[in-house]
């Protein structure tokens, strides 16, 4: 990208474009399409937008040139003066960007021309600069049928890319007065009374030099010379022009100079030059030899143009290239660029962690355990018509063999087509050792739950269903007086995974040391909170339920803390009872309210967490006549549950009282 309008000019820069003007000097734009269209269609990739415009008004404000681009029907046209005036007006005005995220909002904007004949409901645009007083001359446009949104962060590359406008057109100036300048040089030679005159308001830097005499002496500079060096004219007649060259001026560069003049012929370089106060700037050089009429050489002529803006321009772009080369090494992921053919050509250095010494142009399936060449050719395909594929083969490295993702793209060039490929894989390895240990985490978990059972008085049922390999649910039954009361409890972890199956063994224990006291439900939640305060950290807290059941009077007492409900259904009727409660954890102090309800003999309640209750309603529960089918419909609802939470439950049929 280029550098912001504000760029650092050499004094020759502002003396050849202090007072440039568009309309006083044609740029012939029309005959230089190709960096405009390259411009345009690197803007539509870069916001994913389908049109892009770019339009130069000269001081008049009179359109010299209007260039369109459409994306998806990859077609530039050209566009008319009056409207395309309507919208840059301001810009060419105010020299600020306008930003029209969506028209539709916009009352300056919602009914403007030249958004309805485009269709736009998005419209940015950015100033082109032009000469060194930053003159507007023109605006970069991105247009969109659909309002779109983006970061101030990214529309700093809209600015980048109206600065390498602004390179292009002052190039094409600085090429056309070239040429200009050249035409009325060999004039001047042709005539010399007129050749003093002309050298001396030409714009570019002028030596000549005599090669009749010793050391190749210089005979002539003009003003811009002593404008571009610092040097006085009085300072250099006489001398080497080598007094230009400095500690860092390329050798090779100097050699084909001399090589070029020694066989007299023309040459043009760029070279490193020093001014007087030995700072330095980038020399376009040209030079030609003038001969005779006999053909001898009596004269060399030197052409010099400050280029250092270019240059600084061009290492700024090489360099955002290297920061991407390092910003793709410092990825923690493999990435490998493919040819078209399936070969390898390069690769970043989280690679050389698996293959030590890669070899360019060796077959990509080559370095895979199962891909083979057929299969490659059969991937790419795809790849080539859905931009993109996600296959799993493991890297052969040099010692083991790694499971790896791979996510295989297109690599596009600037008229968008295919010219390789890139892989980036993932190493499966340490996902596959943790999954492996929350698989075996899980397994214990289930084990240490307790199981269902069934007897002539009580009938009781479990459903366990974690969202991940572990829970965050659990739960836990106990007998109490000899077994004439059941106390059960059902917790839930807010969150999934390890952390939560941590905290639920953790909280699970406290619940069964509350079970065993004497003291009433409330009483043992109370406690339960108290203790969990200091357990859990202040990210997590807990669900619970405490259930008692008098097996001899069918009395069922319960407890809740923001496990705020459960299902009865009796022979009579099927309804969801609510009993609010305060989560565990989150609050000291925390006080909780005891329930009871007595059952009779066929009566069954279900206690369950949310992500069974939450996904249950009285009006589905209406359709279940007994034990069995609430159950089952239970069961059914968690399955579904348990793919975005963990879903657990404990449910009691009340057969028949003990005596």
């Amino acid at each position: 990208m280029s550098q912001p309008p504000h760029d650092n000019k050499t004094d020759s820069d502002d003396n050849q474009t202090r007072n440039m003007r568009v309309d006083k000097d044609p740029l012939n734009l029309q005959d230089h399409q190709e960096p405009f269209c390259n411009i345009a269609k690197m803007i539509c990739k870069t916001f994913h937008v389908p049109y892009s415009i770019i339009s130069v008004y000269d001081e008049q404000s009179k359109q010299v040139y209007s260039l369109k681009y459409t994306l998806n029907e990859k077609l530039v046209t050209f566009m008319s003066d009056e409207l395309n005036l309507s919208m840059i007006g301001p810009i060419l005005k105010t020299k600020e960007q306008v930003i029209i995220e969506d028209s539709s909002k916009n009352e300056t904007y919602k009914d403007h021309p030249f958004m309805l004949v485009h269709k736009f409901s998005f419209l940015t645009g950015h100033p082109i600069y032009f000469g060194c007083d930053n003159d507007v001359i023109g605006a970069i446009f991105i247009g969109d049928i659909k309002p779109r949104y983006f970061a101030k962060e990214k529309l700093t590359i809209l600015e980048d890319l109206s600065q390498w406008a602004k390179i292009q057109i002052e190039h094409i100036y600085k090429t056309n007065q070239d040429l200009k300048q050249k035409k009325e040089l060999l004039k001047a030679q042709e005539n010399n009374n007129l050749l003093n005159e002309a050298l001396q308001h030409i714009s570019s830097s002028v030596i000549i030099t005599d090669p009749t005499q010793a050391n190749n002496p210089i005979s002539y500079v003009n003003k811009a010379f002593t404008k571009l060096t610092g040097y006085a004219a009085k300072e250099v007649i006489g001398k080497n022009c080598r007094f230009l060259q400095g500690e860092d001026t390329d050798p090779n560069t100097i050699d084909k100079i001399r090589c070029a003049m020694k066989a007299g012929e023309n040459i043009e370089v760029e070279i490193l030059n020093y001014k007087k106060d030995r700072t330095f700037f980038w020399n376009e050089l040209q030079i030609n030899p003038i001969k005779n009429a006999q053909g001898n050489i009596t004269h060399f002529i030197g052409l010099q143009n400050d280029i250092t803006s270019r240059k600084n321009a061009e290492q700024n772009r090489s360099k955002k290239l290297a920061d991407q080369s390092n910003l793709l090494n410092a990825i923690p992921n493999v990435i490998i660029m493919i040819d078209k053919k399936g070969n390898i050509l390069k690769w970043n250095k989280k690679f050389l962690d698996y293959v030590i010494e890669p070899k360019e142009n060796y077959p990509f399936h080559m370095i895979l355990k199962d891909l083979d060449q057929e299969g490659l050719r059969t991937t790419l395909s795809q790849v080539t018509h859905n931009h993109s594929l996600t296959v799993v083969d493991h890297l052969l490295g040099d010692e083991h063999s790694h499971p790896f993702t791979w996510t295989i793209g297109s690599l596009l060039n600037s008229d968008e087509e295919i010219y390789g490929y890139a892989a980036v894989g993932t190493d499966l390895t340490n996902e596959q050792n943790i999954e492996m240990e929350m698989m075996e985490a899980g397994n214990i978990q289930r084990k240490l739950l307790p199981q269902p059972f069934k007897s002539d008085h009580i009938q009781l049922e479990t459903i366990y269903k974690p969202a991940q390999f572990v829970s965050g649910d659990s739960f836990g039954y106990t007998w109490k007086n000899r077994g004439t009361k059941l106390a059960i409890y059902l917790i839930d972890i807010m969150g999934h995974g390890m952390p939560s199956a941590i905290n639920t063994s953790a909280v699970k224990l406290l619940f069964q040391q509350a079970v065993a006291q004497s003291s009433s439900l409330a009483e043992k939640l109370a406690d339960v909170n108290t203790k969990t305060m200091d357990i859990l950290s202040s990210d997590y807290f807990t669900a619970a339920m405490i259930v008692e059941l008098d097996l001899r009077t069918g009395k069922l007492s319960y407890a809740s803390a923001g496990m705020n409900k459960f299902i009865y259904q009796s022979s009579l009727e099927t309804t969801i009872i609510k009993n609010p409660g305060t989560y565990l954890g989150l609050f000291e102090g925390a006080t909780f309210t005891e329930h009871e309800i007595t059952l009779q003999e066929g009566d069954h309640v279900h206690f369950a967490t949310d992500g069974i209750i939450d996904l249950t309603s009285e009006d589905q529960l209406k359709s279940t006549n007994n034990f069995e089918e609430m159950m089952f419909h239970l069961q059914m609802v968690a399955s579904e549950g348990s793919l975005q939470d963990d879903s657990s439950a404990v449910s009691l049929l009340y057969r028949k009282k003990l005596k």
